[in-house]
């Protein structure tokens, strides 16, 4: 399409998906944590009857493994899908999205950082669970060390929605001033055209002048809303249209 962006606006965009995955491994971590209680027994069972800590480890991973697995599939259909719907309601400025293989890979390659960060911590904690302390009742989440873990995972998540929420919230006011703050002149019935000869400016006025409908006119070195003459906003052009009109 001729859209262009800045690189800038997509760094800023692939940090925040960053934090976004980094809250959701948190959240996903202390939901296994908080509910490893309904699975103790499970646990104690088998290291009764001779289970292992690894195999435990093992089998603990490999669900979780497979839950973020299939979470990564039916992500990648639900963006493939929504993609098609935006270049359809957006055909007008040729964006053309679409999901190619490298994007593919790159899903997998964060689905596998989820992996590591998301599914090693919980089986280690379902794992260490002792069976005397199960029969006991007397059952304790983690060390104290894993109590500090979990403590820092919450106070993360936390942190992390309260400064999107707040940087949503400075978001919308700034857009609001922008929408309806005032620019030092009335944008009523207001034409900016460009000067055919500047040796006739004068020429020019008066022939804007005779017009009925022109009450003013004035000249300027660029537009009200620019920059060292150069104009502000979003360009783009049609499909057809040469780049030097957009």
């Amino acid at each position: 399409g001729g859209y262009t962006m800045s690189k800038r606006i997509l760094q800023a965009l692939a940090f925040v998906g960053i934090f976004i995955l980094l809250i959701a491994i948190a959240n996903f971590i202390n939901l296994v944590t908080a509910k490893s209680t309904a699975r103790a027994k499970e646990v104690g069972v088998r290291k009764i009857i001779g289970s292992t800590w690894s195999n435990l480890v093992r089998q603990f991973i490999l669900e979780n493994t497979l839950l973020v697995f299939i979470t990564i599939i039916v992500s990648l259909g639900i963006t493939y899908g929504l993609l098609s719907q935006l270049n359809f309601f957006l055909h007008t400025i040729h964006l053309q999205l679409a999901l190619q293989w490298s994007d593919v890979g790159l899903v997998l390659l964060l689905g596998l950082i989820t992996i590591l960060l998301g599914t090693l911590y919980p089986a280690l904690i379902l794992a260490s669970f002792k069976p005397l302390q199960i029969m006991r009742n007397n059952l304790s989440i983690g060390t104290d060390s894993g109590f500090t873990i979990r403590k820092s995972l919450t106070v993360f998540q936390f942190s992390m929605m309260q400064l999107f929420i707040i940087a949503a919230i400075i978001v919308g006011m700034q857009m609001h001033f922008f929408k309806n703050g005032e620019l030092g002149f009335s944008t009523d019935a207001v034409i900016s055209v460009r000067v055919p000869q500047f040796d006739k400016l004068n020429e020019f006025k008066n022939t804007l002048l005779q017009n009925k409908d022109v009450i003013k006119v004035s000249f300027g070195s660029g537009p009200p809303m620019a920059v060292n003459g150069f104009a502000l906003g979003t360009l783009f052009r049609l499909p057809n249209q040469p780049g030097e009109e957009g």
